[in-house]
């Protein structure tokens, strides 16, 4: 098997990510061995224009979701905190359970020169 420059480069970088290689908790429990090797395999198959294409579009499409939550404040908060306290609403609902992330972005947003608690909750 040929192995091209860019896969070896990736899996240098992957394998310093997880240095264990293929020892992983999944493995003693019934997972298939070598998934590492293989999701290394696969990534590098994948064209660098595919993942720039995806995260462009990604970035765009946050940067809109904060521009419309932006407005919905009625610029009440500059744009840089309005998207500060969007993503870490986003990470807080990645780690408590029932959308508590959105409670957390009002909060981040209630302060004495910015819109109130109340005000920042329609929003969502």
């Amino acid at each position: 098997m040929i192995v091209s420059k860019n896969q070896r480069l990736l899996g240098k970088i992957l394998e310093m990510a997880h240095p264990a290689g293929d020892q992983c908790p999944g493995d003693r429990v019934g997972a298939a061995p070598g998934w590492f090797s293989q999701f290394v395999a696969n990534l590098s198959k994948l064209r660098w224009q595919v993942i720039a294409l995806a995260s462009l579009v990604y970035f765009v499409s946050l940067f809109a979701r904060v521009f419309a939550w932006y407005i919905l404040l009625q610029k009440r908060v500059s744009f840089k905190d309005a998207f500060f306290a969007l993503n870490a609403g986003y990470l807080l609902n990645n780690v408590f359970p029932f959308r508590l992330g959105e409670i957390g972005r009002a909060l981040l947003l209630d302060r004495p020169e910015g819109p109130r608690l109340l005000r920042c909750c329609p929003a969502w």
